[in-house]
């Protein structure tokens, strides 16, 4: 199962002074995208990993 890929230059953020659940998938999908564009899909797979193992 792929996801699509989000045109953040063409993305609007409207700030209602409480987290939306949409705005913060976005958010975190940001975060993966740019994190695989500078150190590779293999680190930020292991990256990912470890954090979701800790105890």
């Amino acid at each position: 199962m792929g996801r699509s890929k989000v045109d953040y230059d063409s993305m609007t953020v409207n700030f209602t002074n409480e987290p939306c659940k949409e705005a913060l998938l976005n958010y975190y999908c940001l975060l993966i995208d740019i994190s695989v564009k500078k150190y590779g899909k293999d680190t930020v797979k292991k990256a990912l990993e470890e954090l979701i193992n800790e105890d």
